[in-house]
């Protein structure tokens, strides 16, 4: 349900009661990136023929300026500024994954330097930490620069809170990463550490693709129901960076109100090779 705008026009908070609107399975009309599942395991840096990293920290001045313009940093900071525990000025940890390989894409360079700006805004109680499978030893170099830490390992997003916030920037990661996420993280006590800016919960729940989402995120088809959604206008060019992109988090009242079957049977996920749920 969409309730009226916070006073700033720049973005729309959005709620989701229980009790919810049945699913529909249609195509997405805004065109938002599905990333496959990142393979678990061990990370591989991809082959490295990309540029040196003076040249990929060049090719990042245009995105910034872009972001700068479009003032689209600030809008998130603002959105996030709507939850308590950012608010309070509690130091925090911002995690991101799938931003894809920043040297030669001009989407993955205005996420990354979204990302960066972020990372410079946000009160942090660590450095912060990026990973995608695609990036190569350059982009590991630029990154680690930047004073951001790159994981040895891929979690698929199965990162533990542990009682504190964290923000993850998952613009345009695939479902199966949302619902790992909300997986590891299954606990009324845990849940409302978990702070997400991606892909709109809301447009699952309305635009399930294929299976209904119950089949294939459960957990993100659960969370639908006590989310909150803060909907942030798209004003990025090329658009395709950040459409249909959110800030998602859960309020201790709402989960406290929920039923103890919330949580129960929470098995781990684990997905078929079209990213189908098998467990």
């Amino acid at each position: 349900q969409m309730a009226s705008a916070t006073g700033d026009d720049s973005f729309t908070l959005v709620t989701r009661k229980r009790g919810r609107r049945p699913l529909k399975s249609t195509h997405n009309p805004d065109g938002a990136a599905e990333a496959q599942p990142l393979a678990e395991g061990p990370k591989t840096v991809a082959s490295d023929d990309s540029p040196d990293p003076a040249t990929i920290i060049r090719r990042l001045i245009e995105p910034e300026c872009e972001l700068v313009r479009a003032g689209y940093v600030e809008q998130v900071v603002t959105a996030l500024m709507t939850i308590p525990v950012v608010a309070s000025g509690q130091p925090m940890r911002l995690v991101g994954y799938g931003l894809g390989s920043f040297c030669s894409g001009a989407v993955s360079r205005l996420q990354y330097s979204c990302f960066r700006g972020l990372a410079r805004r946000l009160s942090l109680s660590d450095a912060p930490e990026l990973f995608d499978p695609v990036m190569t030893a350059a982009e590991v170099a630029v990154a680690k620069e930047h004073g951001i830490r790159v994981p040895d390992t891929n979690e698929v997003a199965k990162r533990r809170c542990a009682g504190e916030a964290t923000v993850f920037f998952m613009p345009h990661c695939g479902i199966e990463l949302y619902n790992n996420l909300l997986w590891a993280n299954w606990e009324a006590s845990n849940l409302p550490s978990v702070i997400v800016v991606g892909n709109s919960f809301e447009f699952y729940a309305e635009n399930a693709v294929g299976a209904s989402l119950e089949k294939r995120a459960r957990y993100l088809a659960s969370a639908c129901g006590f989310v909150t959604e803060v909907s942030l206008q798209n004003t990025v060019n090329p658009q395709s960076a950040f459409n249909n992109t959110s800030v998602h988090h859960f309020a201790t009242d709402g989960i406290g109100r929920l039923p103890p079957s919330t949580w129960a049977d929470a098995a781990e996920p684990s997905y078929d090779s079209g990213g189908e749920a098998v467990s």
